[in-house]
């Protein structure tokens, strides 16, 4: 009896955690290094399609749905549906690390690039991307 009145009362809870987490925002976008070269490319839900820049070691790239970051990109009444989202991305000459400020089920995503490497992140990570043909 005990044993099912606690199973009926978690079950509850378990309900409302779920009720009350944030739905993200499902996102891709595709970072290319090479080189020390960064390509970015977003095919929908951002102002941009194509962010290309050098990234110097340990001085951040911050961006967000409006290309590259510099805190002066106020939303618009009635433009189109953009993810929201801010994020930086730092070199420090042996992983690159991308922090999310906000909308993403992850705060810091971490990987290692020889040359050239493709990966995609979404709202709840990262995974490897097949590299573009040119």
């Amino acid at each position: 009896m005990v044993f099912g009145i606690v199973f009926m009362l978690l079950s509850f809870f378990e309900v409302i955690a779920q009720s009350e987490a944030p739905s993200l925002e499902p996102f891709e976008l595709k970072v290319v290094v090479q080189e020390g070269k960064v390509s970015m490319s977003c095919a929908e839900k951002c102002a941009w399609k194509e962010l290309n820049f050098t990234l110097k070691k340990d001085i951040p790239q911050k961006f967000d749905e409006y290309g590259m970051d510099d805190n002066s990109n106020p939303r618009q009444e009635g433009e189109p549906e953009l993810i929201d989202v801010l994020m930086k991305l730092t070199w420090d000459g042996d992983e690159y690390k991308i922090e999310s400020e906000k909308n993403t089920a992850w705060t810091d995503l971490t990987f290692s690039c020889n040359n050239m490497c493709s990966k995609l992140v979404t709202e709840t990570g990262l995974t490897y991307a097949p590299p573009i043909k040119e």
